[in-house]
């Protein structure tokens, strides 16, 4: 990790004494930043390399207040995956409802999740990372996430019957193809160019079954 990147969050960082915020507002500013850093930490060391240290350092902020947060490192991944699936979500639906053609909403759908990840390369990199299968709690998290995607992707097809959970539906499968896809834009370094493909996703995920 580079200095610029250490940086990014420690410019956040609260000024020392007497100010005017609670105790809550503290703990969320130091809580963000450490989801933040540990998003940094992941996206430049490797799941293997990054410890608690790692993403302190990365956050600006002590090992001593990670623990204050979190248990461990596995529940401080953890949060960060789920961060980045809830703003990969609220982009997806901000699309959908800001359609230019209200009828055919999958392209915008499609298309402001991927400018989202576009802008958090970091974030890009969590969701399409096989490795972090290993962290306790992560599977069954990217497992709500597909359901999630694939029930606001159902809807904007147009499938009946989207939101019933016990259905089964091919969106939850073409959800898990674009999990690959954006793998291996993000091992190619093609994460800044991710908008431009929104077509070629766009063609992927409004296939349907025969």
């Amino acid at each position: 990790m580079d200095d610029g990147e250490k940086m990014r969050f420690a410019e956040y960082k609260l000024p020392r004494g007497r100010h005017r915020l609670s105790r809550e507002e503290v703990g969320a500013n130091q809580r963000w930043r450490l989801l933040g850093g540990c998003s940094e930490a992941l996206y430049s060391c490797g799941y293997a390399a990054v410890t608690v240290s790692t993403v302190a350092a990365a956050a600006a902020v002590s090992k001593a207040d990670f623990y204050r947060y979190f248990e461990n490192l596995h529940q401080c991944i953890l949060a960060t995956y789920e961060m980045a699936a809830a703003g990969t979500l609220a982009a997806a639906r901000e699309g959908c409802e800001r359609a230019v053609d209200p009828g055919s909403p999958l392209a915008s759908t499609i298309t402001a999740p991927l400018e989202f990840l576009a802008s958090e390369p970091a974030l890009a990199a969590i969701l399409s990372d096989a490795a972090l299968d290993d962290v306790p709690g992560l599977l069954d998290a990217r497992s709500s996430f597909a359901a999630e995607l694939a029930a606001l992707l159902a809807a904007a097809r147009g499938e009946a019957g989207a939101r019933d959970p016990s259905r089964p539906l091919l969106a939850l499968h073409l959800v898990r193809g674009a999990r690959s896809w954006l793998a291996r834009r993000v091992g190619a370094d093609q994460i800044a160019a991710l908008p431009n493909s929104a077509p070629e996703l766009t063609t992927l995920l409004s296939l349907r079954s025969s």
